[in-house]
């Protein structure tokens, strides 16, 4: 899942001019199922990974976390700022389950709409099966990728409409 938020342009004209000091930060957070601390360049793996690099070197790192061993609980956890055991969800979401992030709680894309941000989602869901749980209910403006935790033929046609 790569989660990017942008200032809108056109909020722009509406708010009154900032001084550049106050202009709020474009956020992005990358989430890689799989990879550990050290599978990027700006941590001394071998791997290259030089756009990675550059964003690390020129933006804010966030190094002190802790992360499940799965996506589904990852994400709740990052979305809602609360542990994903709290909401029941200890493993990734399934085809057949009705789990999904509880309404009640309020999400980072959600907080962020207040501040005037735009925010997107690109890459899996894995956080609710259904078009009506997916990235949209949960406060993101846009989103492109799918519902499941994998991508496959029948599930991209099934579902790419509810990204659009």
């Amino acid at each position: 899942m790569v989660s990017g938020v942008v200032k809108h342009l056109s909020s722009a004209e509406r708010m009154p001019k900032k001084l550049p000091s106050q202009v709020p930060p474009n956020i992005l957070v990358i989430i890689a199922d799989d990879a550990g601390w050290n599978d990027v360049g700006y941590n001394g793996s071998e791997i290259h990974t030089p756009n990675i690099d550059f964003l690390a070197k020129n933006g804010v790192q966030l190094n002190r976390f802790y992360a499940y061993p799965t996506c589904s609980p990852s994400r709740a956890a990052f979305l809602t700022g609360r542990p994903a055991s709290r909401m029941g969800i200890l493993a990734p979401i399934s085809g057949k389950s009705e789990k999904s992030l509880p309404d009640s709680l309020a999400t980072l894309p959600q907080q962020l709409k207040q501040l005037n941000y735009e925010t997107a989602i690109f890459g899996k869901w894995h956080l609710g099966l259904k078009p009506s749980s997916g990235p949209k209910a949960y406060g993101f403006d846009y989103s492109y990728g799918f519902l499941h935790g994998q991508l496959d033929t029948r599930t991209l046609k099934q579902y790419l409409n509810c990204f659009i």
